[in-house]
């Protein structure tokens, strides 16, 4: 009930917005796009983005290297120029009535750009003018960073720290907290939930790094906006945005990455698609990775319970890999941006991400050396759907989300310090999350804002424990207790079971 009400009031707000926002000042947008060397670039394609990354229309640049963007309703918006083999740059821009003029110089090595999407909701910020340090990964970072989990984007990154726990599950440390105390935010919407435990993060891989467009990191107290769960700081996971929106043309693109590691020998690649008209954006993304057992360094790992309880080389009795320690993952995104009238427009999004085999390492020999500890089906399904409003109600910019987020894993675990008659646990768990977000802004001056907003989340958990002695399983038949070896020899294919 309580959820249908949300819904409800969503769907007033949402016309309430629609009609407010039809007289919105328009602006026009012109400048130029160069090289150092002062060349002109021909073909680079102008994006203007909303705060939440929403496209709001785009331009190609002429043979002089300029481009003009025409009845862009007033507001402040990040704008993108991008082309091939230069380094995009992201700028900020504030249009009025009239029109405003931004040039942009791409550098064909480096990355310079310094607007954050994330550190204050619904706005958009230089770096240099925060209270609040903000670590921004962009999209050729991630893909040099992160080999085999998205997690590892972080490593090198000042006042973040990385914890690996098993191959497929990881925390990021930020100003030492992690777990309930640092949240993870996808898009905008929240990914962290109220099962979130105060270690790593058993979901947190689930984001494939082929999705991604950049990774913000907020450290300080003022993170605290984004909820009482942010003491430490706040992990921002942004998208790639769909196919630009070019009036009067239609594109089409794509894309696709191969990559490799010897190390792990892992494997890995994805496929990006985009078509784009002046009134309709869509891009799909399709990954697959296969990641095979690991290899510690010089094949020996110091962790393991053969050597801590035995005292020898693990890879006396293993050899030099970590058995059981390789994992297949596959993720896709589907995303979709239409825009309804001059100042409005609908942006829907579904990621779906699917890890397997990702057992837990540091439980068996890896670390207690328990026989099972196993980590199955982990997958995720987000769906958002945001309606944004430009110049909408006495704001520059507001916005209404709804999103679905479920999350399921399944462990199995026999513990008993190697015992091989200990009970064997096995508990599926699925946590289902419907989400409602209002965000609004306005620009008062060059140096000040007003920023309001909220969401509520609607929480289920379910998860059916069952226990399984393998040496004295019964059941019921003809009013009696019978033990039945069959049972048992099914239990353990359900369960995946490992003889010992």
């Amino acid at each position: 009930m309580r959820l249908r009400a949300a819904v409800q009031a969503l769907m007033v707000a949402l016309c309430t917005l629609a009609s407010a926002a039809a007289g919105a000042e328009a602006a026009d947008l012109t400048g130029t796009v160069t090289d150092r060397t002062g060349g002109v670039i021909a073909g680079a394609r102008v994006t203007i983005l909303t705060a939440q990354r929403s496209v709001i229309a785009a331009a190609v640049t002429d043979s002089r290297g300029a481009y003009r963007i025409e009845d862009v309703p007033g507001g402040v918006y990040a704008v993108v120029a991008a082309f091939p083999r230069f380094a995009d740059r992201l700028a900020a821009v504030t249009l009025g009535s009239g029109a405003g003029r931004l040039d942009f110089v791409l550098d064909p090595a480096g990355i310079t750009e310094d607007i954050t999407i994330t550190a204050t909701p619904g706005g958009l910020a230089e770096q240099a003018t925060l209270n609040q340090p903000v670590n921004i990964i962009r999209r050729e970072q991630i893909r040099s960073r992160a080999k085999t989990i998205v997690a590892q984007v972080v490593d090198g990154e000042p006042g973040v720290h990385l914890q690996r726990t098993s191959p497929g599950m990881a925390g990021i440390f930020v100003r030492g907290l992690t777990g309930n105390k640092v949240n993870v935010f996808v898009d905008g919407v929240r990914y962290s939930n109220g099962a979130q435990r105060g270690g790593v993060n058993t979901f947190l891989n689930l984001i494939d790094a082929s999705l991604l467009d950049r990774v913000e990191v907020l450290r300080g107290l003022s993170s605290a906006q984004y909820g009482s769960d942010a003491l430490g700081g706040s992990i921002q996971f942004l998208s790639q945005v769909p196919t630009a929106l070019v009036p009067g043309t239609r594109a089409m693109s794509g894309t696709a990455v191969i990559g490799g590691e010897t190390a792990h020998r892992d494997g890995m690649g994805s496929v990006r698609l985009g078509y784009g008209t002046s009134r309709l954006a869509l891009s799909g993304v399709a990954s697959s990775r296969k990641t095979g057992d690991y290899r510690p360094g010089g094949g020996n790992d110091s962790h393991s319970a053969i050597t801590r309880f035995l005292g020898l080389p693990s890879d006396a009795l293993i050899g030099d890999r970590m058995p059981d320690t390789g994992f297949t993952q596959v993720a896709s995104q589907l995303r979709a941006t239409v825009i309804t009238s001059r100042s409005t427009r609908l942006d829907m999004s579904y990621v779906g991400s699917r890890q397997d085999g990702a057992n837990r390492w540091d439980q068996i020999l890896g670390g207690d050396g328990n026989l099972i500890s196993e980590l199955n089906d982990l997958s995720l399904d987000l769906f958002t759907a945001r309606f944004e409003a430009l110049d909408a109600a006495g704001f520059d910019h507001a916005s209404l989300t709804y999103s679905r987020n479920s999350q399921h894993e399944e462990r199995v675990n026999q513990g008993g310090n190697g015992n091989p008659a200990a009970t064997i646990g096995r508990e599926p768990e699925t946590t289902l999350v419907h989400g409602v977000q209002f965000n609004a802004a306005r620009r008062l001056s060059s140096r000040a804002s007003v920023h309001t907003g909220g969401d509520v989340y609607f929480e289920a958990l379910e998860s059916i424990a069952t226990n399984v002695n393998p040496t004295t399983v019964r059941y019921r038949h003809g009013g009696r207790a019978c033990r039945m070896a069959p049972l048992i020899g099914r239990a353990a294919r359900s369960f995946k079971l490992r003889t010992t």
